[in-house]
Protein backbone atom coordinates (compact mmCIF):
# COMPACT_ATOMS: atom_id res chain seq x y z
CA UNK A 1 0.00 0.00 0.00
CA UNK A 2 1.50 3.20 -1.48
CA UNK A 3 0.25 6.09 1.55
CA UNK A 4 0.85 9.82 0.66
CA UNK A 5 1.84 12.48 3.69
CA UNK A 6 0.75 15.62 3.38
CA UNK A 7 1.97 18.93 4.77
CA UNK A 8 1.36 22.06 4.37
CA UNK A 9 3.67 24.19 5.50
CA UNK A 10 3.77 28.02 6.71
CA UNK A 11 6.64 30.04 9.31
CA UNK A 12 7.61 26.86 10.67
CA UNK A 13 11.74 26.86 10.65
CA UNK A 14 12.61 26.48 13.65
CA UNK A 15 9.68 23.16 13.80
CA UNK A 16 10.24 21.70 10.15
CA UNK A 17 13.10 20.19 10.54
CA UNK A 18 12.44 17.90 13.59
CA UNK A 19 9.44 17.16 11.65
CA UNK A 20 10.66 16.56 8.58
CA UNK A 21 13.54 13.69 9.97
CA UNK A 22 10.76 12.47 11.79
CA UNK A 23 8.86 11.22 8.22
CA UNK A 24 11.94 10.73 6.38
CA UNK A 25 13.14 8.07 8.55
CA UNK A 26 9.91 5.88 8.87
CA UNK A 27 10.43 2.36 8.50
CA UNK A 28 7.68 1.64 6.20
CA UNK A 29 9.03 2.48 2.78
CA UNK A 30 6.57 3.36 0.14
CA UNK A 31 5.41 6.70 0.68
CA UNK A 32 5.22 9.78 -1.01
CA UNK A 33 5.59 12.89 0.80
CA UNK A 34 3.87 16.18 -0.57
CA UNK A 35 5.06 19.14 0.99
CA UNK A 36 2.31 22.29 0.17
CA UNK A 37 4.88 25.96 0.55
CA UNK A 38 2.43 28.23 1.43
CA UNK A 39 4.18 30.90 0.38
CA UNK A 40 6.08 31.07 3.73
CA UNK A 41 8.10 34.39 4.67
CA UNK A 42 10.54 32.83 6.78
CA UNK A 43 13.15 29.38 5.48
CA UNK A 44 11.29 26.84 6.14
CA UNK A 45 11.64 25.41 2.80
CA UNK A 46 15.46 25.50 2.86
CA UNK A 47 15.64 23.40 6.01
CA UNK A 48 13.54 20.97 4.65
CA UNK A 49 15.66 20.85 1.69
CA UNK A 50 18.85 20.34 3.95
CA UNK A 51 17.16 18.13 5.99
CA UNK A 52 16.18 15.98 3.01
CA UNK A 53 19.95 15.83 1.70
CA UNK A 54 20.65 13.36 4.67
CA UNK A 55 18.03 11.14 3.50
CA UNK A 56 19.02 10.50 -0.95
CA UNK A 57 16.87 7.04 -0.97
CA UNK A 58 13.65 9.41 -0.32
CA UNK A 59 14.71 12.49 -2.38
CA UNK A 60 12.51 10.62 -5.41
CA UNK A 61 9.60 10.67 -3.01
CA UNK A 62 9.49 13.88 -2.48
CA UNK A 63 7.38 16.91 -3.70
CA UNK A 64 7.25 20.49 -2.61
CA UNK A 65 4.68 22.43 -4.25
CA UNK A 66 4.42 26.45 -3.85
CA UNK A 67 1.83 29.36 -4.03
CA UNK A 68 3.02 32.56 -4.90
CA UNK A 69 0.24 34.43 -2.57
CA UNK A 70 -0.93 32.78 0.83
CA UNK A 71 -4.15 30.76 0.31
CA UNK A 72 -4.61 29.11 4.19
CA UNK A 73 -3.87 26.06 5.44
CA UNK A 74 -7.15 24.57 4.03
CA UNK A 75 -5.92 25.38 0.56
CA UNK A 76 -2.92 23.85 1.53
CA UNK A 77 -4.00 21.01 2.60
CA UNK A 78 -6.81 20.38 -0.49
CA UNK A 79 -3.91 20.90 -2.43
CA UNK A 80 -1.72 18.32 -0.70
CA UNK A 81 -4.40 16.05 -1.18
CA UNK A 82 -5.20 16.56 -4.87
CA UNK A 83 -2.05 15.72 -5.82
CA UNK A 84 -1.48 12.82 -3.81
CA UNK A 85 -1.60 9.26 -5.91
CA UNK A 86 -1.27 6.75 -2.75
CA UNK A 87 -3.76 4.00 -1.58
CA UNK A 88 -4.01 5.93 1.79
CA UNK A 89 -3.11 9.11 2.99
CA UNK A 90 -2.04 10.66 6.29
CA UNK A 91 -2.07 14.36 7.01
CA UNK A 92 0.95 15.77 9.28
CA UNK A 93 1.42 19.42 10.70
CA UNK A 94 4.99 20.54 9.86
CA UNK A 95 5.71 21.54 13.72
CA UNK A 96 5.07 18.05 14.36
CA UNK A 97 6.89 14.72 14.69
CA UNK A 98 6.16 11.45 13.88
CA UNK A 99 7.59 7.95 15.78
CA UNK A 100 9.46 5.79 13.41
CA UNK A 101 7.05 3.07 13.35
CA UNK A 102 4.08 5.34 13.02
CA UNK A 103 3.28 4.96 9.28
CA UNK A 104 3.90 1.27 9.36
CA UNK A 105 1.90 0.16 12.54
CA UNK A 106 -1.02 2.11 10.57
CA UNK A 107 -0.86 0.56 7.71
CA UNK A 108 -0.91 -2.53 8.86
CA UNK A 109 -3.99 -2.47 10.73
CA UNK A 110 -5.71 -1.17 7.96
CA UNK A 111 -4.82 -3.95 5.60
CA UNK A 112 -5.98 -6.22 8.43
CA UNK A 113 -9.36 -4.74 8.88
CA UNK A 114 -10.11 -3.18 5.84
CA UNK A 115 -10.27 -0.19 7.13
CA UNK A 116 -11.59 3.73 5.51
CA UNK A 117 -10.12 5.17 8.72
CA UNK A 118 -7.63 4.33 11.25
CA UNK A 119 -6.92 6.00 14.00
CA UNK A 120 -3.50 6.03 16.58
CA UNK A 121 -2.57 6.87 20.08
CA UNK A 122 -0.79 10.36 20.09
CA UNK A 123 1.23 12.35 22.76
CA UNK A 124 2.16 15.76 23.81
CA UNK A 125 5.24 16.87 22.85
CA UNK A 126 6.66 20.11 24.59
CA UNK A 127 10.08 21.37 24.72
CA UNK A 128 12.04 18.12 23.56
CA UNK A 129 9.88 16.22 25.97
CA UNK A 130 7.18 13.42 25.64
CA UNK A 131 4.01 14.01 27.42
CA UNK A 132 0.52 12.60 28.17
CA UNK A 133 0.13 9.73 25.79
CA UNK A 134 -3.67 9.90 24.34
CA UNK A 135 -5.15 6.68 23.42
CA UNK A 136 -8.15 6.21 20.73
CA UNK A 137 -11.28 6.11 22.49
CA UNK A 138 -12.61 2.55 22.74
CA UNK A 139 -16.29 3.66 21.38
CA UNK A 140 -18.12 2.46 18.24
CA UNK A 141 -18.06 4.83 15.40
CA UNK A 142 -21.82 6.09 16.27
CA UNK A 143 -20.85 6.51 19.66
CA UNK A 144 -17.41 8.32 18.48
CA UNK A 145 -19.45 10.19 16.31
CA UNK A 146 -22.04 11.71 18.71
CA UNK A 147 -19.21 12.92 21.10
CA UNK A 148 -17.14 14.61 17.73
CA UNK A 149 -20.00 16.39 16.89
CA UNK A 150 -21.48 17.25 20.16
CA UNK A 151 -17.99 19.15 20.32
CA UNK A 152 -15.24 19.60 23.54
CA UNK A 153 -15.75 15.61 24.20
CA UNK A 154 -13.47 14.37 21.86
CA UNK A 155 -10.49 15.20 20.03
CA UNK A 156 -11.49 15.61 16.19
CA UNK A 157 -7.75 15.96 14.91
CA UNK A 158 -6.64 15.35 11.35
CA UNK A 159 -3.58 14.10 11.85
CA UNK A 160 -2.95 10.53 13.73
CA UNK A 161 -4.97 8.72 11.12
CA UNK A 162 -4.81 6.98 8.17
CA UNK A 163 -7.70 7.66 5.27
CA UNK A 164 -8.38 5.44 2.34
CA UNK A 165 -7.88 8.04 -0.34
CA UNK A 166 -10.67 6.23 -2.65
CA UNK A 167 -13.39 6.77 0.47
CA UNK A 168 -12.42 10.61 0.72
CA UNK A 169 -13.29 10.57 -2.63
CA UNK A 170 -16.40 8.48 -3.06
CA UNK A 171 -17.36 10.43 -0.51
CA UNK A 172 -16.43 13.77 -1.49
CA UNK A 173 -14.90 14.92 1.54
CA UNK A 174 -12.41 17.65 1.23
CA UNK A 175 -11.44 21.04 2.52
CA UNK A 176 -13.06 24.03 1.92
CA UNK A 177 -11.43 27.49 1.02
CA UNK A 178 -11.12 30.22 3.78
CA UNK A 179 -11.78 27.29 6.22
CA UNK A 180 -8.37 27.62 7.79
CA UNK A 181 -9.22 26.96 11.21
CA UNK A 182 -11.48 23.64 12.74
CA UNK A 183 -10.80 22.79 9.12
CA UNK A 184 -10.44 19.16 10.66
CA UNK A 185 -13.68 19.49 11.97
CA UNK A 186 -15.31 19.63 8.28
CA UNK A 187 -13.39 16.25 6.90
CA UNK A 188 -12.93 14.12 10.14
CA UNK A 189 -17.03 14.01 11.08
CA UNK A 190 -18.13 13.85 7.46
CA UNK A 191 -15.69 10.68 7.07
CA UNK A 192 -16.89 9.21 10.37
CA UNK A 193 -20.35 8.90 8.88
CA UNK A 194 -19.86 6.61 6.38
CA UNK A 195 -16.23 5.16 7.27
CA UNK A 196 -15.51 1.48 8.19
CA UNK A 197 -13.58 2.60 11.45
CA UNK A 198 -10.79 1.01 13.19
CA UNK A 199 -7.99 1.52 16.36
CA UNK A 200 -4.83 0.97 17.57
CA UNK A 201 -3.01 1.70 20.92
CA UNK A 202 0.11 2.62 19.52
CA UNK A 203 1.60 6.14 19.29
CA UNK A 204 1.48 7.41 15.94
CA UNK A 205 2.11 11.16 16.74
CA UNK A 206 3.49 13.65 19.23
CA UNK A 207 1.76 16.67 19.11
CA UNK A 208 3.35 20.10 19.67
CA UNK A 209 2.26 22.12 22.36
CA UNK A 210 4.72 24.20 22.63
CA UNK A 211 4.70 26.45 19.07
CA UNK A 212 2.72 29.56 20.36
CA UNK A 213 2.33 31.21 16.60
CA UNK A 214 0.09 27.88 15.96
CA UNK A 215 -3.52 28.33 15.15
CA UNK A 216 -4.94 26.11 17.81
CA UNK A 217 -3.51 29.17 20.11
CA UNK A 218 -4.57 32.03 18.19
CA UNK A 219 -8.33 32.79 18.46
CA UNK A 220 -8.83 35.99 16.30
CA UNK A 221 -11.42 37.19 14.64
CA UNK A 222 -10.68 35.47 11.64
CA UNK A 223 -10.45 32.24 13.55
CA UNK A 224 -13.72 32.50 14.93
CA UNK A 225 -15.16 33.16 11.48
CA UNK A 226 -13.88 29.84 10.04
CA UNK A 227 -14.95 27.88 12.99
CA UNK A 228 -18.32 29.01 12.07
CA UNK A 229 -18.04 28.22 8.66
CA UNK A 230 -16.86 25.02 9.53
CA UNK A 231 -19.54 24.21 11.20
CA UNK A 232 -22.05 25.62 8.72
CA UNK A 233 -20.68 22.77 6.13
CA UNK A 234 -20.94 19.92 8.88
CA UNK A 235 -24.12 20.54 9.65
CA UNK A 236 -25.13 21.20 5.96
CA UNK A 237 -23.61 17.58 5.02
CA UNK A 238 -25.73 15.78 8.25
CA UNK A 239 -28.79 17.61 7.61
CA UNK A 240 -28.74 16.03 3.91
CA UNK A 241 -27.08 12.79 4.65
CA UNK A 242 -28.17 11.84 8.05
CA UNK A 243 -31.83 11.02 6.45
CA UNK A 244 -32.51 8.66 10.27
CA UNK A 245 -31.81 12.08 12.01
CA UNK A 246 -29.36 9.58 14.01
CA UNK A 247 -26.92 12.40 14.83
CA UNK A 248 -29.73 15.16 15.30
CA UNK A 249 -29.27 15.70 18.68
CA UNK A 250 -25.28 15.24 18.91
CA UNK A 251 -25.41 18.50 16.19
CA UNK A 252 -27.39 20.44 17.80
CA UNK A 253 -25.09 20.82 21.06
CA UNK A 254 -22.30 21.05 18.59
CA UNK A 255 -23.59 23.78 17.64
CA UNK A 256 -25.05 25.67 21.21
CA UNK A 257 -21.36 24.85 21.73
CA UNK A 258 -20.09 27.13 18.75
CA UNK A 259 -22.70 29.75 19.84
CA UNK A 260 -21.53 29.68 23.23
CA UNK A 261 -17.69 30.01 21.95
CA UNK A 262 -18.25 32.98 19.52
CA UNK A 263 -20.19 34.95 22.25
CA UNK A 264 -17.65 34.05 24.82
CA UNK A 265 -15.28 35.88 22.44
CA UNK A 266 -17.58 38.98 21.74
CA UNK A 267 -19.48 38.00 18.42
CA UNK A 268 -23.23 38.68 18.84
CA UNK A 269 -25.86 36.17 17.81
CA UNK A 270 -26.67 38.52 14.53
CA UNK A 271 -23.32 38.24 13.56
CA UNK A 272 -22.70 34.19 14.22
CA UNK A 273 -26.00 34.16 12.55
CA UNK A 274 -24.75 35.06 8.66
CA UNK A 275 -21.82 32.61 8.83
CA UNK A 276 -23.79 29.55 9.74
CA UNK A 277 -27.66 29.65 10.40
CA UNK A 278 -28.99 27.22 12.89
CA UNK A 279 -32.74 26.42 13.87
CA UNK A 280 -32.06 23.65 16.66
CA UNK A 281 -34.21 20.65 15.72
CA UNK A 282 -35.04 19.67 19.11
CA UNK A 283 -37.72 21.98 20.62
CA UNK A 284 -35.73 22.33 24.16
CA UNK A 285 -33.06 22.82 22.07
CA UNK A 286 -34.39 25.89 20.96
CA UNK A 287 -35.68 27.56 23.93
CA UNK A 288 -32.27 26.84 25.23
CA UNK A 289 -30.42 28.54 22.34
CA UNK A 290 -32.87 31.58 22.97
CA UNK A 291 -31.95 31.76 26.44
CA UNK A 292 -28.05 32.43 25.34
CA UNK A 293 -29.34 34.80 22.84
CA UNK A 294 -31.53 36.62 25.37
CA UNK A 295 -28.41 38.25 27.44
CA UNK A 296 -28.33 36.74 30.22
CA UNK A 297 -24.53 36.96 31.99
CA UNK A 298 -22.01 34.30 29.63
CA UNK A 299 -21.45 32.67 33.25
CA UNK A 300 -24.57 31.47 33.67
CA UNK A 301 -25.19 30.22 30.25
CA UNK A 302 -22.14 28.13 30.56
CA UNK A 303 -22.66 26.31 34.03
CA UNK A 304 -26.63 25.63 32.12
CA UNK A 305 -24.82 24.29 29.29
CA UNK A 306 -21.94 22.17 30.74
CA UNK A 307 -25.18 21.03 32.93
CA UNK A 308 -27.20 20.50 30.07
CA UNK A 309 -24.64 18.29 28.23
CA UNK A 310 -23.87 16.14 30.41
CA UNK A 311 -27.69 15.26 30.84
CA UNK A 312 -27.76 14.83 27.25
CA UNK A 313 -24.75 12.64 27.08
CA UNK A 314 -25.66 10.12 29.72
CA UNK A 315 -29.05 9.74 27.87
CA UNK A 316 -27.11 8.51 25.09
CA UNK A 317 -27.74 12.24 23.53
Amino acid sequence: MKVSVLVPVYGVAQYIGACAASLFGQTYRDIEFIFVDDCSPDDSISVLKEVLKAYPDRENQVRILRYEANKGVGTARQTAFAHATGEAVMHADSDDILPKDAVELLVKAMQKGAYDIVTGAYATYENGTIGAIMAPPKLSRRRYLRLMLCQNLVKHHLWARLYRRAFLQEQHIGFATGIDYCEDYTVVTRAFLYAKYGHIDQVVYYYRTDNVASYTHQISRKNLVSMLKANAVVADFFRQNDRKKTYRMALDMGLINMYREAMKHGMQPKEIELYCPFRPSKLFNRLFLKMMKSGIPLQVSNVLYLVYRRIARNLGM
